[in-house]
C-alpha cells in the first residue's frame, strides 16, 4: 500500500510543490524497496527488489514523468536530482536503462536545457 501511495504521488505534476514532492517520493520509494527487500551479506539482491526499482525508474520516472513533463523543467530536474540514489540501488541493473535514459535526454527539448543554464548562471 505504501508503494502504491508513493507511486500515485509521482503522477501529480501540476502543483508548485511538485519538484520537492517528486524528490521525496522517489527517495522514499527507493528506501522502502531497500528496507523491505533486504539481503543477507554475501547474497545477491532479490528479484523483487530489482522489479520494484525497475518499476520506479521505468514506469514511474521515464514513462510517467519524463513523457508528460517536458514543459516543466523543475519537475524534470527534480527527477535528475533523485536519480543517483535510485541508480546506485539498482546496481548493475542500471545498465538495462542506460540506452533509454540517453534517448530520453535527447528527446527533452533544447529549451529545457537553455532555461536550466540560465537559472544556473543567475545563481552564480
Amino acid at each position: 500500500m505504501a508503494f502504491q501511495s508513493l507511486r500515485t504521488s509521482l503522477s501529480h505534476l501540476q502543483s508548485r510543490e511538485t519538484p520537492n514532492l517528486l524528490k521525496a517520493a522517489i527517495n522514499a520509494s527507493t528506501d522502502l524497496s531497500l528496507l523491505t527487500t533486504s539481503i543477507y551479506p554475501g547474497s545477491k539482491p532479490s528479484s523483487e527488489r530489482f522489479d520494484q526499482l525497475c518499476d520506479l525508474l521505468g514506469e514511474g520516472i521515464i514513462a510517467g514523468i519524463w513523457l508528460y513533463a517536458e514543459d516543466k523543467p523543475g519537475v524534470v530536474q527534480a527527477t535528475f536530482d533523485a536519480l543517483p540514489k535510485l541508480l546506485q540501488a539498482l546496481g548493475i541493473g542500471t545498465s538495462r536503462y542506460l540506452n533509454v535514459c540517453n534517448w530520453s535526454l535527447i528527446l527533452i527539448p533544447l529549451s529545457f536545457f537553455a532555461d536550466l543554464l540560465r537559472r544556473f548562471l543567475s545563481l552564480n
